[in-house]
């Protein structure tokens, strides 16, 4: 496994952030199976090489009050449909999530928060009976003793 990772942030004023990620993983596994000679590639490598990138943008609306929106992009582009002779391995999926935050602090111990998140998937690998999209709302209250 290989991974490359690089991550930017940006405050252009002290109400509002910018962040952005990139992250590359070289992963594949290799065994002395795979260097033999076998019919019509019988025996593959395990390729599992992904990427990913995320943006998030932050702003404080007031001492109390933040907003936060944060999008992911996850693709893996390893599926090898070798279904009619061996084991088909590596993945093969695109996912994205878009998340938006708000957060109250109601007092110094006490915050709620308020969360809309949407994802979608896309799976080659199990040859599509894994798609989706999904909602989530999510919402929290904490208490600091």
């Amino acid at each position: 496994s290989h991974i490359l990772s690089q991550s930017i942030s940006w405050t252009p004023i002290s109400l509002l952030y910018l962040q952005a990620t990139a992250t590359y993983v070289i992963d594949s596994t290799s065994t002395p199976a795979n260097k033999a000679p076998s019919p019509d590639g019988l025996i593959l490598e395990s390729e599992n090489d992904y990427w990913t990138g995320t943006f998030a943008v932050g702003y404080a609306i007031n001492a109390r009050t933040d907003l936060d929106l944060e999008y992911t992009y996850y693709r893996a582009d390893n599926y090898v449909d070798s279904s009619a002779t061996s084991q088909p391995y590596g993945a093969g999926f695109t996912e994205h999530r878009l998340m938006a935050t708000a957060t109250q602090r109601l007092t110094e111990n006490l915050r709620c928060q308020l969360r809309y998140g949407f994802f979608t998937n896309d799976d080659e690998t199990y040859g599509g009976n894994l798609d989706y999209d999904a909602h989530l709302v999510y919402g929290s209250i904490q208490y600091r003793f």
